[in-house]
């Protein structure tokens, strides 16, 4: 068996047995999963534990969850374990596989062009796409993606990037909203309405509204587009998306409205800087090219960042593609580094679940009612 150099005993079977717990949330799923007997896999994760020197998987009536210290270790067993199959693959096979991560929206209609136009002009390589919305940033941060498709800004020093294009936004409210009946809303429209962030990869701050720094204003947090949908659709609140989400993901009981004053919202293509993929130069080169795109950011060489990176943001608090709203929730997610997250939202912030009220009278001016 393999071992992974300078961990000691630490050896590939137990990342696999780790990875695949974390997946199940369970030793019965779990064992079955790699077809082994619950006590044979609970003495991989003793010994696992043993050898790291901390306790990383916590057992209770509900399953298992991961302690901190297993929160800290996941993103780093995820990657070297996508490494060592990376490495198999290319050993085994001529062909050269990029994964692409996304974690709502890829690139609407020109996604399948771009992956079908790069394997033309790349024999042997292949594309694979990958919707991957439990962290931040589709899967750079523990291996499974390559590269990643990403809204809004970044806050990772380790990620470079490039900003293909800009979307405009759009508020996604429930059948019924007053607004609905609107063409076109502004932020003061929707205003006074319950806010549904997605925790994870969301890239609405509810610093957008200019009271945003308000923390009476009800935050329904949710962990993907599903969910986020859902609690729009059952009258939770509303959402504010980009202007793909309506083509790619309808919804009979949501109703999508172009928001006029909303600061557009960055598309970026993004890829590891310290272990970029081989494939990944010229991915981004011929993205770039179709999409017109700009200069390549790097926060990691300053002199490099596109000068229109903060333009969209100027007078106004960033998107952000790790924190929805920093003000007021908390992801769950670990951070690509491993480090912990802020300890949490300002005293005050809301997290309850509310149903939508109609907006105050006279918030939608009669003259577009």
């Amino acid at each position: 068996m393999a071992k992974l150099s300078g961990s000691s005993d630490l050896e590939l079977r137990h990342l696999r047995s780790f990875l695949t717990l974390v997946e199940h949330r369970s030793f019965r799923g779990a064992a079955e999963a790699l077809w082994a007997s619950q006590s044979a896999l609970s003495r991989t994760i003793a010994q696992m534990e043993h050898i790291v020197g901390q306790k990383l998987i916590e057992r209770g009536h509900n399953g298992v969850s991961l302690s901190a210290a297993g929160e800290r270790f996941l993103p780093y067993a995820a990657r070297a374990v996508a490494a060592a199959d990376d490495a198999v693959k290319a050993t085994a096979s001529r062909q050269s596989t990029l994964r692409v991560g996304f974690s709502w929206n890829a690139l609407g209609r020109d996604t399948a062009p771009l992956i079908k136009e790069f394997e033309e002009q790349n024999p042997g390589a292949r594309v694979e796409l990958r919707r991957i919305d439990d962290v931040p940033y589709a899967g750079l941060e523990d291996g499974r993606s390559h590269a990643a498709i990403l809204r809004g800004t970044l806050a990772d020093p380790g990620i470079k990037h490039v900003r293909l294009y800009e979307e405009s936004r759009v508020a996604a409210l429930p059948k019924g909203h007053p607004a609905a009946v609107l063409g076109e809303v502004t932020l003061d429209d929707i205003r006074h309405d319950p806010l549904v962030l997605n925790l994870i990869s969301g890239t609405t701050m509810r610093t957008i509204w200019k009271d945003g720094g308000s923390t009476d204003r009800p935050v329904i947090g949710v962990h993907n587009l599903e969910e986020w949908l859902e609690a729009i659709a059952a009258g939770r609140g509303i959402g504010l998306s980009s202007a793909l989400t309506p083509c790619l993901h309808p919804h009979p009981w949501v109703v999508y409205r172009h928001v006029t004053d909303a600061p557009p919202l960055p598309v970026l293509l993004c890829w590891d800087a310290v272990r970029p993929h081989p494939l990944t130069p010229r991915f981004v080169a011929l993205a770039r090219s179709r999409t017109n795109g700009g200069q390549v950011c790097d926060p990691l060489h300053p002199t490099t960042l596109d000068a229109s990176a903060s333009a969209s943001d100027a007078g106004g608090a960033p998107d952000s593609a790790v924190r929805p709203d920093a003000a007021a929730v908390r992801p769950d997610a670990a951070l690509r580094t491993g480090a912990a997250r802020e300890a949490g939202p300002p005293a005050g912030s809301t997290f309850t679940t509310v149903r939508w009220k109609p907006v105050r009278s006279g918030s939608v001016p009669p003259d577009r009612r």
